[in-house]
C-alpha cells in the first residue's frame, strides 16, 4: 500500500512496514491480497488531541461501553440471583455471554436518542419513563370490559 505520514515516528513505522514487505518478498512468500491501498500515519507529536476525543452521543456511549459490531451490541446477561443459585443468577455456557441487540431505526427509543448528546439523555429517558408509567396506570385502571373493547378495536384495525 501507499504509505503517507506526518512526524518522526510515522517515518519509523513506514520504514518498518516497507522492510517487512521486502523480507516477505525475499522469503518467497506471496504478498496477501491488498485490501488497503493507502495508509495514513500520524505521529502523536503532531496530533495530540485525537486520542482524547470521545463520542458524545447516545450511540457513541453505547459503542464506547459495550462496542457496536455490524449494527449489533451484545448486552451482558444479568438476572437477579435465585435462592438456590450460587453463580449469581447467570446461566452457564453460551447464554452467559449476553444477548445481541440490533441498533437501528426499528427500535423507537434508539431512533429518538441515537444522535442526542449523552449529557441530555437522562431527562429524556426520565420523561419516557414517566410517560410509560402513566400509560401503565391507565391500562391497569380499566375494567375488563374496557380492555375487551380495546382488543376488539385492535382486531379491526388494518395492518
Amino acid at each position: 500500500p501507499q504509505v503517507e505520514g506526518k512526524g518522526d515516528s510515522s517515518r519509523v513505522v513506514s520504514n518498518l512496514i516497507r522492510r517487512l514487505g521486502l523480507e516477505n518478498d525475499l522469503a518467497g512468500n506471496s504478498p496477501p491480497e491488498q485490501q488497503i491501498d493507502t495508509l495514513v500515519l500520524l505521529d502523536r507529536g503532531v496530533d495530540m488531541v485525537s486520542p482524547m476525543c470521545t463520542q458524545l452521543t447516545y450511540e457513541g456511549l453505547i459503542d464506547e461501553m459495550l462496542g457496536i459490531n455490524n449494527g449489533l451490541v451484545e448486552v451482558p446477561y444479568s438476572a437477579p440471583p435465585s435462592s438456590g443459585d450460587s453463580a449469581g443468577g447467570q446461566p452457564s455456557g453460551a447464554a452467559r455471554k449476553g444477548r445481541k441487540v440490533p441498533l437501528n431505526s426499528s427500535d423507537v427509543l434508539f431512533r429518538e436518542l441515537r444522535d442526542v448528546n449523552f449529557g441530555s439523555i437522562g431527562p429524556k429517558l426520565r420523561n419516557k419513563t414517566l410517560h410509560m408509567r402513566e400509560e401503565y396506570k391507565e391500562i391497569n385502571s380499566r375494567t375488563f370490559s374496557e380492555v375487551h373493547q380495546f382488543v376488539k378495536k385492535l382486531n379491526i384495525m388494518p395492518v
